[in-house]
C-alpha cells in the first residue's frame, strides 16, 4: 500500500517534471476516446503511458490498458514510411505537435517528413437521432498537406487486428485462451469491407468485458487505387508499406490457427499518388455489430431478444456499412455543431467546464445500448423502445462491471440526459419500472426500488434481490421519474406506474427515520450509521412523490405527502445541523462528522423548495473553506472520515445545489471546484477513461472509469426551465401496459394526516416549553408511551405501517436541536447523547470494503439501531 502511494506521488508531479514536446488543447488528459460508440466499441488511448504521443503506443479496450485494440496507421512519403498510430521497431515515428480533443473527436497533428497529417478520430453523438446515435461505428480519417509546397508520392496504410474480439488472456481469467476466428470479405462495389468474428461466438457472453458474440468491421469506399488484404500481420504491413502494396486476398488458411497465433491484420491501403494536399479526408470506418444485443427477461418470466435501434431501419450488414460511409459528411457536419453547442453551453465562462464537458460526451454515451422489439408479426416496434446502460467502471456492481442500469449511476449521470435530449429518460427508466410489474400488473420484488436489472450484461434478466439500498434507490427513482415529466411534460411514466411508485413513495415514509446502516451508493464507501444525506435523499423522494400524485390528479395523495416531507425535513434540519451551526453533519448526532451533503441537489433539480436557504448558505460556505483550505488538491472529500476518497459526480451535485436561481454566482460557487475537478482530469497518476472515485489527496483513480456517472458535470445545466405538470392527465397512447392495482385509500391517508397532524404538534409543544424544562427523561418516556399507545391502535393492514414511522422519531423525543436556538451546554450534551451512535455502530474508514454486503441484513432490521439509542433516555 505504502509503495502504491508513493507510485501515486511520484507520478502526480509529472506534470511539472516531464512535459509533452506538442501542444495539448484543452489540455492533456488520461485517456483520449478513439473509438467510443457503445459497451464494445470502446477503444481508448492513454494520455500517460506514452504522454499522449500516438506514434509511440497501441490504442486499448477500455477497462485494462494492456488490453490492446490493435490498430495501425502507417503513411508512406516518397518510399519513406512514418508511424502515424502503433507501436513499431524500425520504422521512423512521425513528429506529433499538436493533440486536442472536442466533445466528439480527438485530433492528432504529426509530421511526416516533408508533409503535415492530420489524423481524426470521430464518434458522432446525435441523442436526438436515434438510428444514428445506435450505430457502433467510429470514423477514423487523414488530411494531409504538404510543408514545404512541393508535391510528393503519398500511401496511407491502416489495419486493425482481431483483438478487438477477445480478451486478454494473459491479464484476465479466460476460461478457453485459445480461440479462433474467420474472416471474409464483404461483396459490394461500393466499399471495400472486411469482417471478422469468432468461429464460435457465444451469445451474450462477456470475456474481459468483449462481446463474444460480435463481428468486427473495418471498411473503406472502393476505387481502383485501394487495396485489402487479410493475412499474418508482420507480412501484410510489409507489403502494405512497400511498393509491392496490398494483394487483395484473404488468407485461406486464417481459421486453421488461433486467433493470438499469430495475430493477423485486416489491412486497406490507399494511395494518393503524387499530391500537395488531400481534397477530402481518406476516411475508414471500423465498427462492431451484434444481433440480437440484449437478453431480456420480462416480470413475468418471458424471453424477449432486443435488437439494437438501427436495425429497424436496415436489412443488412452491407446496408449498414453503406449508409456509415455515405453519411460520412453529414456526421462531420453534426458533430461540428455538438462541439459547438457544448463549448457555447449557458455556463461556458466558467474556465474549463465545457472541456470537461467535451471529454466526458463520448463516455456517457459509449456505456449505452438503445434496443427496439419487434412485434409479433416480425415487424419492428419502435414504439417499444427501451435503452440499456452498462455499469462500466463497477460503480455500482462492486466486483462485476457488469450491472445493467444501476439506478444510483443512472442518477448520478441522469442530467446529462435531461439536458441532451431528455426524451431519453422514458427509454433508460421504462425497463426498471417494467421490471417490477407482471402482466397481471402486480407490483413484484421487494418492497423498495431494485439496486439494477441484471448483474451480467448484456443479459437483462431483473433483479429481486434483497439490498441494503432501498432509501437510497427509491429516492433516486423517484427523483428520475419526476425530473423526466417535467422536463418532457410526458405522463406516460407517472400514469402508467403511480401504484409502483407509491408503494416506494410509502416505503420511504416508513423507513427514512430508520435509515440504521443503510447506504448511499455503494462505492461512497461510507458505513456511518444514520447519514443524514441518506435521510434527505428519503424525504425528497417522498416530496417528489407529491408532485407526481399533483401530475396524476391524486390531490389526496400529494397533500399527504407534501405534509409529510415538509414535517420530515423540519425534523431533518433539527438533527443535521451542527450545534454550532457552522455546517451540516454527514451523521445524525456526530459532531466531528460532515461531508458533500449532495443529496441537496435534488430539491433543487426538481423545484420543491424544502431545503431553506439559509441551510443553503451555511453548507455552501463551509464547502467554499474546505476548498480555500486546498488540503486535497483535487477535489473535497465525500466524507470527514476518510480524506483519501472523493466523487466527481457528488462533486457537481454539491456544488450545484449552491447556484442560485438565476446562476447570478455561478462563477463564485462553481470555478473553483471546477479548476479543482480540471487538475485531476489532467493529472498523470491515471491512463484511464476518467473515473468519477478517485483520491482527492493525490488524483489516483479507485474506480469508476469510463461510467456514465459522469453525466454528473451537467448538473449545473438543467435547474430551472422544467415543462410545467399542473395540467390535465394526458391518454397514453404508447402501447405499454398500465398498472392496475389498489392504491392507499382514505383510511391510510386519514391516519398519516394524523401522524404528521400530532407530530406537528408535539414538534410545537417541545419547543414552546423548552426553555421551562429542567428534568425531562420521565416526560420522554410518558410521551413516548403514548404515542406507541395511539399509534399502535390504528389499522395494522395499512400500506404505511404508521407504528414504524413514529418510533424513530424517539431519540430526539424532547428536545430538537433547531437552527435558531441555543441550548445550554448540559442540554446540548443531553441531546447529542440521545443522537449517539450506538455501541456497536462503528464507522468504517476503508474504501469499498470486503465485507460489505453483509450489511444488507440491516435492511429489515434498523430500527433495532434506534430501540438501543432509546434505552439512553
Amino acid at each position: 500500500m505504502v509503495l502504491l502511494l508513493l507510485f501515486a506521488v511520484i507520478l502526480s508531479v509529472l506534470p511539472i517534471a516531464q512535459s509533452s514536446s506538442w501542444t495539448d488543447t484543452p489540455f492533456l488528459p488520461s485517456s483520449y476516446p478513439l473509438a467510443v460508440k457503445g459497451p464494445y466499441l470502446n477503444s481508448w488511448q492513454a494520455g500517460d503511458v506514452s504522454g499522449g504521443s500516438l506514434p509511440q503506443s497501441t490504442p486499448a479496450f477500455w477497462p485494462v490498458w494492456d488490453d490492446q485494440t490493435g490498430w495501425t496507421c502507417i503513411v508512406v512519403v516518397d518510399d519513406i514510411p512514418y508511424i502515424i498510430m502503433g507501436s513499431f521497431s524500425n520504422l521512423a515515428l512521425a513528429n506529433q505537435t499538436v493533440a486536442s480533443f472536442t466533445a466528439t473527436k480527438a485530433s492528432f497533428t504529426l509530421m511526416a517528413g516533408p508533409v503535415a497529417v492530420n489524423a481524426t478520430f470521430l464518434s458522432p453523438l446525435t441523442p436526438s437521432d436515434l438510428v444514428r446515435q445506435s450505430l457502433p461505428f467510429a470514423y477514423f480519417y487523414v488530411d494531409i498537406s504538404s510543408i514545404d509546397g512541393a508535391a510528393h508520392d503519398v500511401r496511407i496504410y491502416s489495419d486493425i487486428t482481431p483483438q478487438w474480439l477477445h480478451g486478454d488472456a494473459v491479464l484476465q481469467a479466460d476460461p478457453n485462451p485459445e480461440v479462433a476466428a474467420n474472416a471474409s470479405l464483404i461483396n459490394s462495389n461500393d466499399f471495400v469491407g472486411l469482417q471478422m468474428q469468432l468461429q464460435v461466438p457465444v451469445p451474450f457472453s462477456e470475456v474481459a468485458d468483449h462481446a463474444q458474440d460480435v463481428i468486427g468491421v473495418f471498411a473503406m469506399k472502393s476505387n481502383s487505387n485501394v487495396k485489402y488484404q487479410v493475412g499474418e500481420e508482420s507480412t501484410v504491413r510489409a507489403l502494405g508499406i512497400n511498393s509491392t502494396g496490398l494483394q487483395n486476398t484473404v488468407d485461406t488458411n486464417y481459421s486453421a490457427h488461433t486467433l493470438n497465433n499469430p495475430f493477423d491484420a485486416f489491412a486497406i491501403s490507399v494511395d494518393l499518388g503524387s499530391i500537395q494536399s488531400t481534397s477530402d479526408p481518406i476516411m475508414w470506418i471500423v465498427g462492431m455489430i451484434r444481433d440480437p444485443s440484449i437478453n431480456r427477461t420480462t416480470a413475468s418470466g418471458a424471453s424477449q431478444l432486443r435488437s439494437s435501434y438501427y436495425w429497424s431501419n436496415f436489412s443488412s450488414i452491407p446496408d449498414i456499412i453503406s449508409f456509415v460511409l455515405n453519411d460520412f459528411d453529414a456526421a462531420r457536419s453534426s458533430a461540428e455543431a455538438f462541439d459547438q453547442m457544448i463549448q457555447n453551453v449557458p455556463l461556458s465562462h466558467i474556465t474549463g467546464y465545457s472541456d470537461l464537458l467535451s471529454l466526458v460526451a463520448r463516455q456517457i454515451f459509449g456505456t449505452l445500448e438503445i434496443t427496439v422489439s419487434k412485434s409479433s408479426d416480425g415487424t419492428w416496434n419502435q414504439s417499444d423502445t427501451m435503452i440499456f446502460s452498462k455499469d462500466m467502471g463497477d460503480v455500482s456492481s462492486i466486483g462485476t462491471s457488469g450491472g445493467t442500469n444501476a439506478v444510483d449511476v443512472l442518477y448520478a449521470g441522469f442530467p446529462a440526459i435531461l439536458y441532451l435530449n431528455p426524451d431519453l429518460g422514458q427509454y433508460l427508466l421504462r425497463p426498471i419500472l417494467e421490471a417490477q410489474v407482471s402482466d397481471d400488473g402486480s407490483v413484484v420484488g421487494q418492497p423498495y426500488a431494485p439496486q439494477n436489472i441484471g448483474t451480467q450484461f448484456p443479459n437483462v434478466t431483473g433483479n429481486f434481490s434483497p439490498h441494503n439500498l432501498g432509501i437510497e434507490e427509491s429516492g433516486n427513482m423517484l427523483v428520475m421519474v419526476l425530473a423526466y415529466s417535467q422536463r418532457t411534460g410526458d405522463l406516460s411514466l407517472i400514469q402508467n406506474f403511480y401504484p409502483l411508485l407509491q408503494s416506494w413513495a410509502n416505503y420511504l415514509i416508513n423507513q427514512t427515520f430508520d435509515a440504521g446502516f443503510q447506504t448511499t451508493s455503494l462505492s461512497d464507501g461510507i458505513t456511518s450509521f444514520n447519514q443524514t444525506n441518506l435521510v434527505l435523499k428519503g424525504i425528497i423522494g417522498i416530496s417528489a412523490m407529491s408532485s407526481i400524485s399533483s401530475a396524476n390528479n391524486e390531490k389526496s395523495d400529494q397533500m399527504l405527502y407534501e405534509t409529510t416531507a415538509q414535517q420530515y425535513l423540519q425534523v431533518w434540519l433539527d438533527g443535521a445541523l451542527s450545534q454550532d451551526h457552522s455546517r451540516l453533519l454527514s451523521s445524525f448526532g456526530d459532531q466531528t462528522s460532515d461531508g458533500l451533503i449532495y443529496n441537496m441537489y435534488a430539491d433543487k433539480l426538481l423545484g420543491l423548495g424544502l431545503i431553506p436557504s439559509n441551510i443553503t448558505s451555511i453548507q455552501s460556505g463551509f464547502y467554499d473553506s474546505l476548498v480555500s483550505a486546498n488540503k486535497t488538491p483535487f477535489g473535497i472529500p465525500l466524507d470527514s472520515g476518510n480524506s483519501s476518497l472523493s466523487r466527481l459526480d457528488w462533486t457537481m451535485f454539491s456544488i450545484a445545489s449552491f447556484l442560485d436561481d438565476a446562476n447570478d454566482n455561478a462563477p463564485a460557487v462553481l470555478q473553483p471546484s471546477i479548476s479543482v475537478l480540471t487538475n485531476y482530469a489532467a493529472s498523470r497518476t491515471n491512463n484511464s477513461p476518467l473515473s468519477v472515485i478517485y483520491n482527492p489527496e493525490n488524483g489516483f483513480a479507485y474506480s469508476g472509469s469510463n461510467s456514465f456517472a459522469v453525466g454528473a458535470l451537467f448538473a449545473p445545466l438543467v435547474l430551472g426551465n422544467k415543462s410545467t405538470l399542473d395540467v390535465d392527465p394526458v391518454h397514453d397512447t404508447s402501447g405499454h401496459k398500465s398498472i392496475v392495482a389498489p392504491v392507499v385509500g382514505g383510511v391510510v391517508g386519514g391516519c398519516i394526516a394524523l401522524l404528521v397532524s400530532l407530530l406537528g404538534v408535539w414538534i410545537w409543544r417541545r419547543r414552546l416549553h423548552r426553555a421551562k424544562v429542567s428534568t425531562f427523561g420521565d416526560r420522554i418516556k410518558r410521551e413516548r408511551r403514548g404515542l406507541r399507545g395511539l399509534y399502535q391502535s390504528e389499522d395494522k393492514d395499512s400500506d404505511v405501517n404508521l407504528q414504524d414511522t413514529i418510533l424513530p422519531l424517539s431519540p430526539r423525543d424532547e428536545v430538537l436541536v433547531t437552527p435558531y436556538h441555543t441550548e445550554t451546554d448540559s442540554e446540548a450534551n443531553a441531546l447529542v447523547h440521545q443522537f449517539r451512535q450506538p455501541q456497536s455502530a462503528t464507522r468504517r474508514e476503508k474504501f469499498a470494503p470486503p465485507d460489505w454486503e453483509t450489511v444488507e441484513d440491516s435492511q429489515g432490521d434498523s430500527s433495532l439501531a434506534f430501540s438501543d439509542a432509546e434505552s439512553s433516555v
